[in-house]
């Protein structure tokens, strides 16, 4: 088999509860869900949980667009997200009560703007 151009496959499954981390490794949470457009069938955004509160005791929920993701290092369960902390805490995000349950094209629209992404 030739592997010359270097493609990785990793499971969903694999991914899922992987730690996130800038590229600076400072730890920023775990990847909680993977979003799949049911109409184009490609991987829309990814969704990392973050402890925040008091003594990190609640979790608030990030819409990263799947495009900011590295998987070009990811070894040992850690996947790289191509932001700062600051970057990431400012951005929108939402809480378990509040997950958005419908596909929304302004939602996409929001989080490439947002993380400096062109439209594909």
């Amino acid at each position: 088999m030739d592997q010359s151009n270097n493609h990785q496959v990793i499971t969903a499954s694999q991914m899922i509860g992987a730690e996130v981390r800038t590229p600076n490794h400072e730890e920023l949470g775990t990847l909680k869900e993977i979003m799949i457009d049911t109409t184009n069938g490609k991987v829309s955004y990814a969704v990392l949980s973050v402890k925040t509160g008091l003594m990190n005791f609640k979790r608030k929920y990030f819409a990263v667009p799947w495009r900011a993701i590295n998987f070009d290092n990811y070894f040992e369960n850690v996947i790289i997200l191509n932001v700062t902390k600051e970057k990431l805490d400012n951005s929108p995000g939402f809480y378990k009560e509040n997950w958005p349950t419908k596909a929304n094209s302004g939602l996409f629209k929001l989080l490439t703007e947002y993380y400096n992404l062109e439209e594909k």
